[in-house]
């Protein structure tokens, strides 16, 4: 993997961001918290987001294509990261495993992220709009329209 990508897109980021994004949900698929990453660690589209007044998320990405011409690619790139961070949420008491492949918020503890960088505060912003849209999609239908190919 290319040491700037992954420098730039580490575990410490990618788990802020998958929390947040759990945390909102309570519930989530392990299909769903796979693009969660691809999403929000992608500066352009956390810009659109956090600017859409959209809350239907195949249609941010129909309205977005050419955000989403090489979606697959980074989805490929970023599974290793999301493994990772879920592993490591896991690890810290954060979220737990279903027996029906879900992945459970276990603690609703505050975390204080006023200290955080621009981008993590960016990210989180987009998180809340990304986990609303997410609430009402068909994660079947995304992965088409994204045209991820696992």
């Amino acid at each position: 993997m290319n040491n700037i990508f992954y420098t730039y897109n580490n575990e410490a980021i990618a788990c802020c961001a998958i929390y947040s994004v759990v945390k909102r949900l309570t519930k989530i698929s392990a299909a769903t918290i796979s693009i969660i990453l691809p999403f929000l660690l992608n500066d352009r589209i956390v810009e659109k987001l956090n600017s859409t007044e959209s809350d239907n998320l195949l249609d941010f990405v129909t309205q977005n294509r050419k955000l989403f011409l090489n979606f697959n690619g980074r989805f490929m790139a970023f599974l290793p990261i999301t493994i990772n961070s879920v592993v490591l949420l896991k690890d810290f008491g954060l979220i737990k495993f279903e027996n029906n492949n879900h992945i459970v918020l276990k603690k609703t503890d505050e975390i204080d992220f006023s200290k955080s960088g621009v981008r993590l505060l960016r990210i989180l912003s987009a998180s809340k709009k990304f986990a609303h849209m997410l609430k009402s999609t068909d994660i079947v239908i995304l992965f088409n329209d994204l045209r991820i190919t696992l």
